[in-house]
């Protein structure tokens, strides 16, 4: 049974053909009347089985698979005819709702098609596809073309913003014009994009050693800065210019206005349905000891992808991102917003997809998973209020439970406790961090494993 929030329908579809309701597929997703969720009402082993039968995590792209000595595509190999796309090019590539994604664009959703999608199927943009009535190709014709449904509607579409939010076809905007959220690609930035015009008085390796030395301390080691500054300095005049006036519009100072305007402007209008505040208790866990298992064999398998590396220890704030997407959105489903350590949240002023005002909170890392991507998981977050991110990243804190002691407390209930909870000192007042029983199984699978 899958859910679209668009028709405000359900209706039933394989489970490879619906996604999970994460934050950045809604995004991605917002606009389209054909794409299916899984309904908000199924409980988390049922989401666990989900998983299973093939419920989709991220956008589905169908393009066919290299050939692992050639690293050419097969699209045709029949008698008399045969036909290949050169250096991983298929020509027939199809992304699940990219068009009406572009046809609606906003920033997120560009951002979003841009780094999710595009780089990592940018061989497919454009390429040649080779024929021949010969099966090694002998005596062979080529053509060189855009995928008709993936290259040609981002080239020809405005789906890229400026840094002023106005939409652009990609032979209308260059790099320097981009918002700094898309990632950096040389191919693309090369081959995609309006190009920037190159000097023709001086040659681009025209640097004398005392200024690639400059060069060099300004990147500070990171390429992609390095070739945005090389960019810039190898641009024309006409370009050099319109990139400064970017800078300059941006560091422009807001007109001054009356301290009397000031204050009737502090107000934030509410918008959408605001959500029940009390927090919505989840049915228990039907067969702990198979959820647990099932969950510390998916750490295990991120244990043995990358080894432990020595970390600091420390509280910080999860930056909302594709990849902790389906974390944060585990946090909220247990919590609804409520702080762990305070209970308390409030609804955002703004409204989601669905029409509703989403309760705010803070996504806090127990330990940093920069150097472990298996730490990127919710068992290795806690979910809080603003001001008790503060006090957990700046403030004095002791744990005065042992967390040992209580994960061996949960195993001897065997997982059957609704309600956990670990008594800390912080900023001098003693308080404890309440996880559920879904959320400390997590917890605990990190624990043992790694």
């Amino acid at each position: 049974l899958a859910y679209n929030p668009e028709k405000n329908e359900k209706f039933y579809k394989k489970p490879s053909e619906i996604y999970f309701p994460t934050e950045y597929l809604k995004i991605y997703f917002s606009g389209n009347p054909e794409v299916g969720f899984h309904i908000p009402e199924y409980d988390e082993e049922t989401v666990e089985m989900l998983k299973d039968l093939g419920v989709n995590n991220n956008v589905k792209v169908f393009r066919r698979e290299r050939n692992i000595y050639s690293s050419h595509i097969t699209i045709e190999d029949s008698h008399g005819t045969h036909r290949r796309g050169l250096n991983g090019f298929d020509p027939d590539i199809i992304v699940d709702g990219l068009e009406i994604a572009l046809a609606s664009p906003t920033k997120q959703k560009s951002i979003i098609i841009w780094n999710q999608i595009l780089l990592p199927n940018k061989d497919c943009i454009h390429g040649i596809v080779e024929s021949s009535s010969r099966q090694n190709f002998q005596w062979s014709s080529e053509k060189s073309m855009y995928s008709p449904h993936f290259g040609e509607i981002l080239k020809d579409t405005a789906w890229l913003p400026d840094r002023d939010g106005n939409f652009h076809k990609p032979e209308e905007i260059t790099l320097l014009e981009l918002p700094e959220e898309f990632q950096s690609d040389e191919y693309i930035h090369g081959n995609f994009l309006k190009k920037i015009t190159m000097p023709e008085s001086e040659p681009e390796d025209s640097l004398n050693p005392r200024e690639q030395q400059a060069l060099e301390e300004l990147a500070k080691g990171d390429p992609d800065r390095k070739k945005r500054i090389e960019s810039f300095l190898s641009a024309s005049d006409d370009a050099q210019e319109k990139f400064l006036k970017l800078i300059q519009d941006e560091d422009q100072p807001e007109s001054a206005q009356s301290f009397k305007d000031g204050l009737k402007n502090l107000e934030r209008s509410q918008k959408g349905a605001v959500i029940d505040e009390g927090r919505v208790e989840l049915p228990p866990v039907s067969n702990p000891d198979r959820y647990q298992e099932k969950l510390n064999k998916q750490v295990e398998d991120g244990v043995e992808e990358q080894k432990s590396t020595p970390h600091k220890n420390k509280f910080s704030p999860v930056k909302e991102a594709p990849s902790n997407a389906e974390a944060r959105s585990f946090l909220y489903e247990e919590y609804q917003g409520h702080c762990q350590i305070t209970g308390t949240t409030f609804p955002k002023a703004a409204k989601n997809l669905e029409g509703l005002a989403e309760n705010y909170f803070e996504a806090c890392n127990l330990l940093s998973y920069r150097s472990a991507d298996y730490l990127n998981d919710a068992g290795n977050m806690i979910c809080v209020s603003a001001d008790t991110m503060a006090k957990l990243k700046h403030a004095s804190r002791v744990f005065l439970d042992d967390i040992e002691d209580v994960i061996k407390i949960f195993k001897e209930n065997n997982g059957n406790m609704k309600n956990v909870s670990v008594k800390i000192l912080l900023a001098g007042e003693e308080c404890a961090i309440t996880w559920s029983q879904r959320h400390f199984m997590r917890l605990v699978a990190l624990y043992e494993m790694a």
